[in-house]
């Protein structure tokens, strides 16, 4: 795990004793930022956040603003969970549909729930890690959507990255990376075609596709031709953070 400083925590809560509890002993791994407001917790996020903690019992319309700013800011991609007071499921199913990451229930003990949120921080910071080191090449003539994705993973600190216009654009790059993000309809070369021709090239590639046609029968092609993956425009942010990481953690 990174040095304590590295790892920010923020935390929203309403009952200030398990507050206290909770926050010293994530202290002891973490920096953590705690308020009872939420308007002010959301001052308290930054770049470096790992984790968002909500221990609110109530779904309150303060909280459904603050999941909808979070939403929207540049700290949307930051996971967010909450620590309820019951695990009945009508509550719990509602907490996720919501947008939070996950649930962590006070029947458990403090020290349990830390335990648990440490694991949790302990993961995220792996995935960070790996896709870092990856190096990215997004094949794609829709060049508003290019950048987008472009500037979406340098905001995972992403160094190695390449964009390419046209199928025919990269042939003449053709060069080994470790995702290749690809389009479907572009002009001249199909997207199936590069799938095809990239699989053929660089067999250990993770080709993943991101397009706005969904139809089931362009997914099985691009899959025969070699695809790892489908992703449907407008592409979730933070299902394909989750898809790569979870691919290169098993590899």
């Amino acid at each position: 795990m990174q040095e304590k400083s590295e790892i920010h925590l923020v935390h929203i809560y309403e009952e200030h004793e398990f507050a206290k509890e909770l926050n010293e002993l994530l202290a002891n791994s973490f920096t953590v930022s705690s308020e009872s407001d939420f308007e002010d917790g959301f001052s308290l996020i930054h770049s470096e956040t790992s984790l968002i903690i909500i221990s609110m019992p109530d779904v309150s319309q303060s909280l459904t603003n603050f999941l909808r700013q979070l939403k929207t800011s540049q700290f949307n991609l930051v996971p967010i969970v909450a620590i309820v007071n019951t695990d009945e499921q009508v509550y719990t199913r509602n907490i996720l549909k919501m947008g939070f990451w996950d649930y962590y229930s006070r029947e458990y003990s403090v020290t349990t729930i830390v335990s648990q949120l440490t694991e949790f921080v302990t993961r995220q910071i792996k995935q960070h890690s790996i896709i870092q080191q990856l190096s990215f090449a997004i094949i794609d003539d829709d060049i508003i959507h290019s950048q987008l994705v472009k500037r979406l993973l340098e905001n995972q600190k992403v160094k190695r990255i390449a964009q390419f216009e046209s199928g025919e654009q990269f042939m003449n790059y053709a060069t080994e990376f470790d995702v290749f993000l690809v389009d479907l309809v572009m002009k001249k070369m199909s997207g199936i075609k590069v799938i095809s021709k990239i699989r053929q090239m660089f067999p250990k590639s993770i080709i993943m596709v991101i397009s706005s046609i969904a139809e089931e029968n362009i997914k099985t092609t691009a899959y025969i031709q070699g695809a790892d993956d489908f992703l449907t425009k407008p592409m979730n942010p933070t299902v394909f953070i989750a898809k790569l990481s979870s691919r290169f953690q098993h590899k």
